[in-house]
């Protein structure tokens, strides 16, 4: 009788949902959706308005379903209550979803791999569900009240499988609920407290103890889970999101680039956004790379110029930052401005920001001499040695400038041993030699001078390795008892015959033990001759030696190899 009863109303319902439709033929798309209450319809005629039909009708249909969870939450459920579409919709989304949608959308959120035994297998794909499937754990993947570190493993790749076993309270049996790490496609089952393989109490699980608990289900399970491991690549398909979702960004960004080189607001506004932490670093530093790359706007690069000179309360980031991408990025206009807005704001360029100037791959010799010339420079402290040691060593400084310092260098090394700030001079003096010694392009004059006032092996070797050192000054290093003295004249292609025959005369009496290291020194500085263009008979020919010179050499070189017993 009551179904019949129903029947009969909804019939009813009907026929008042057609005549309601003929009067209103505007609400034809209402009725073929489905909506055929005469209250809904009715509401509909009178409060539609300019509202697109198609958006009535979900607003509608929303509200409808969503009568019971109204009704719990005590809000109106008479439609008539509400005067607008816009209503409807901001109290169906106040109240949120009802408990079976999110049951239906977090069943989404998880892949089912199978039930065995009293056993459920489940792979959580977000937060959600992972807080949905390890109630009644200590996880910090299933936290809801403290930050949720699901993601963070997710993203890294990290697939977690979640084991239930029916029936039972995690919180009274620790071992009702479990989870399972796999890593780069391999189960993680090290044991470790608070891992990814652990039970409801985050005790460690390994091997032994997993199939303990498990029994004769423990194969099944590793097998599925490791199908399922294998499916996704050996990856939680959050890493793949992650890897997609940051190239897409970063694709974003760089096309970006162009336009806030020549437009400062936008400039300014992607910069601010690289401070939020939302953008990858990789991204960021290819997107100053870029922009600098392409030869922004002077005020763009005033922008960040003013940044980095502005020190000061709260700007210690921010000039950090822009320090730190014109120091390696900025190409040589972007760093001449530099030079001319310190000058406009009266603002000194400071040491640190000097130091890192000097090592920037785009600093010109001009930029490096302009450094000589700032107060820090002459800093007779340690923040002065530091510029002075990072611009003076730079090969790229013009060379009169750098000849200039070193002379002064040498003057100061050759001064009787002093005491005090003296005393720290000297030291400084001959550290400073030490750097400015490996240029490549030091004249012939200040390499001899190098060789007579220097006694360092190291600036010595720097020396001895020079092709435009003098050929004497050369002959007389080869005399020197140091290894990597010799060493460097016997490669040296500037050295002459003579040079190169002493090295091997003064082999075995300098370096005389048969066995260990000396006889090793004795084959490098041998082989290091016989691949001196001066010594091989390809450079004697093509220095365009006679005949008769090419055979004394090549019979010297073996008389002297073969009487030191340098080689067999």
């Amino acid at each position: 009788m009551k179904l019949l009863l129903e029947k009969w109303e909804a019939y009813l319902e009907e026929g008042k949902a057609d005549d309601i439709v003929a009067k209103y033929p505007n609400l034809k798309p209402a009725l073929d959706a489905g909506i055929k209450k005469p209250q809904l319809l009715n509401w509909m005629a009178k409060r539609l308005g300019d509202t697109p039909i198609e958006d009535a009708i979900d607003a509608v249909k929303a509200f409808d379903k969503a009568k019971a969870s109204l009704k719990l939450k005590k809000k109106n459920t008479d439609i008539y209550g509400y005067k607008t579409v816009q209503d409807l919709k901001d109290i169906v989304q106040a109240i949120g979803p009802s408990r079976s949608e999110k049951d239906a959308q977090l069943e989404k959120e998880r892949i089912f791999v199978g039930e065995f035994g009293d056993w459920k297998v489940e792979m959580p794909l977000t937060t959600a569900s992972a807080c949905q499937i390890g109630k009644g754990t200590t996880w910090c993947t299933a936290a809801t009240k403290a930050d949720n570190m699901f993601m963070h493993y997710a993203e890294k790749g990290i697939i977690l499988f979640h084991l239930t076993k029916r029936g039972e309270n995690p919180k009274v049996n620790p071992d009702a609920k479990l989870s399972v790490g796999f890593k780069e496609g391999k189960p993680v089952l090290g044991g470790d407290f608070g891992g990814v393989t652990v039970n409801a109490q985050n005790t460690g699980l390994d091997a032994k103890s997993l199939k303990t608990i498990l029994g004769n289900q423990f194969d099944p399970i590793m097998k599925a889970m490791q199908a399922e491991s294998d499916k996704q690549g050996g990856l939680h398909p959050a890493a793949a999101e992650k890897a997609k979702r940051l190239k897409k960004q970063k694709e974003e960004f760089l096309n970006a680039a162009e336009r806030a080189g020549m437009d400062p607001e936008l400039n300014k506004e992607i910069y601010e956004k690289t401070l939020t932490g939302e953008l990858d670093p990789e991204a960021k530093r290819e997107y100053f790379e870029k922009l600098f790359a392409l030869e922004p706007d002077p005020v763009v690069v005033d922008f960040y110029v003013e940044l980095a000179l502005g020190r000061g309360p709260g700007a210690g980031i921010q000039s950090d930052q822009a320090v730190h991408i014109l120091t390696s990025v900025a190409r040589p206009a972007a760093i001449d401005r530099i030079f001319v807005k310190a000058k406009e704001m009266n603002k000194e360029i400071f040491a640190s920001f000097a130091v890192l100037l000097a090592r920037s791959p785009y600093v010109h010799g001009e930029a490096l001499a302009r450094l000589t010339e700032i107060p820090v420079f002459n800093d007779p402290g340690f923040e002065g040695q530091r510029v002075r040691y990072n611009v003076l060593s730079n090969d790229k400084l013009p060379l009169e400038i750098a000849l200039k310092f070193l002379d002064k260098y040498v003057a100061i090394s050759q001064q009787p041993k002093q005491k005090g700030e003296a005393y720290k001079k000297q030291v400084e003096a001959q550290t400073m030699i030490r750097y400015m010694a490996s240029r490549k392009d030091l004249p012939a004059e200040m390499l001899k001078k190098l060789s007579i006032t220097s006694n360092d092996a190291e600036v010595l070797t720097d020396v001895a390795m020079n092709t435009n050192t003098p050929p004497d000054v050369l002959s007389d290093l080869a005399k020197d008892r140091t290894f990597m003295i010799k060493l460097a004249v016997a490669k040296n292609p500037s050295s002459p015959m003579a040079a190169l025959a002493t090295v091997l005369k003064t082999a075995k009496t300098d370096f005389p033990d048969d066995t260990g290291r000396h006889n090793r020194q004795r084959q490098q500085l041998a082989d290091a001759v016989q691949n001196n263009p001066n010594y091989t008979m390809t450079g004697r020919i093509k220095a365009g030696a006679s005949d008769l010179l090419r055979r004394l050499v090549k019979e010297e070189l073996e008389a002297v190899l073969r009487e030191k017993g340098i080689k067999n």
